[in-house]
Order: structure tokens, then C-alpha cells, then sequence
């Protein structure tokens, strides 16, 4: 009798032994998914600014180009196809990373900054003066730290959100 009660004891300890480890290994691989996940929105929000750093870059030497060839992007388009395929290759690089950021981000926050300075980014193009330019790439400037500032507090808290899209729909 004596040992039945000892193997019935050891089973019963040999399983709660198990299911501790078992809770503790599921709490390591929770904790592992949030890190890599932080991981991942750090490095998809930080391409993003280096990205829109790249466009913004690329449009304010279209802009001069134009008035060196006396002409808008039409003219720039026609004279210096080299510029322009500048431009393009900056642009849809930096959709590509808004598109990476909205698939990571899963606050509505975050991605209506990453689309407002895309979107202003695209109006530097069609600035009619010089001072106009500046205060267009200073905007687009302060748009990509705004979105840095926002999205670099997200990734500061641990308690993020999980990785879904958001409701925006187009």
C-alpha cells in the first residue's frame, strides 16, 4: 500500500511539475512574440522615416532641377528623365514601407500620420516659389517626426496591441 502511495504521489507531483513548466514555456514564448513584434514595428517605422527622408529628398531636387530647365515636373519629366526616375523609385519606396507600416501598426493614429506625410510629401512638386518649397519641406519634415514621435511611443509600451490591420477601409 505504502507503495501506492508513494508512485501516486510521485505521478501526481511529475504532473504538476509538467504543467507548471508548460505555463512557464507558454508565458516565455508570449513574452518572445511581444519582443519580436516590438522588434519588428521598430524597424518597419524607422524604414519608413528614412523612406520618406529619401522622397522628400528627391522631390526638392526635382523641384530645382525644374527651375534650372525652366520648367515644372512636366519639363523636368521631358529634359531630365533621370530626375524623375529618381523620383519615382523614392516614391514607391516610401509607399512600400507605408504599406509595411499599415500592415504592422494596428493604430489608426499611426497610420493616418504615415499617409499625411506621404501625401504632403507629394505636394512639394507643385510649389510656385523657392520660400514656398521651404515651408512645404519643412511641413513634410515635421510630419515625419510627428510619425516618428507618435509610432516611437507605441513601441516604447509593452502592453502594444496585437498585429491586425485596422478598419480603415478605402
Amino acid at each position: 500500500m505504502d507503495d501506492w502511495v508513494g508512485l501516486v504521489g510521485s505521478l501526481v507531483l511529475a504532473v504538476v511539475a509538467f504543467l507548471f513548466g508548460r505555463m512557464n514555456l507558454n508565458r516565455q514564448n508570449s513574452v518572445q512574440r511581444d519582443e519580436d513584434l516590438r522588434r519588428t514595428r521598430l524597424d518597419t517605422y524607422a524604414a519608413f522615416c528614412s523612406g520618406m527622408v529619401e522622397y522628400r529628398r528627391a522631390q526638392l531636387h526635382r523641384w530645382f532641377v525644374g527651375q534650372d530647365v525652366g520648367g515644372g515636373p512636366e519639363e523636368v519629366e521631358r529634359l531630365r528623365p533621370d530626375v524623375s526616375n529618381e523620383v519615382r523609385r523614392t516614391r514607391a519606396a516610401a509607399w512600400s514601407q507605408l504599406y509595411k507600416v499599415v500592415m504592422i501598426c494596428n493604430d489608426s493614429g499611426i497610420e493616418e500620420r504615415a499617409r499625411s506625410a506621404i501625401a504632403l510629401a507629394k505636394t512639394m512638386k507643385t510649389a510656385a516659389t523657392p520660400a514656398e518649397l521651404d515651408q512645404l519641406s519643412d511641413d513634410v519634415h515635421r510630419a515625419i517626426d510627428e510619425f516618428a514621435h507618435f509610432s516611437g511611443r507605441s513601441v516604447q509600451d509593452r502592453r502594444q496591441l496585437a498585429a491586425a490591420p485596422s478598419s480603415r477601409r478605402s
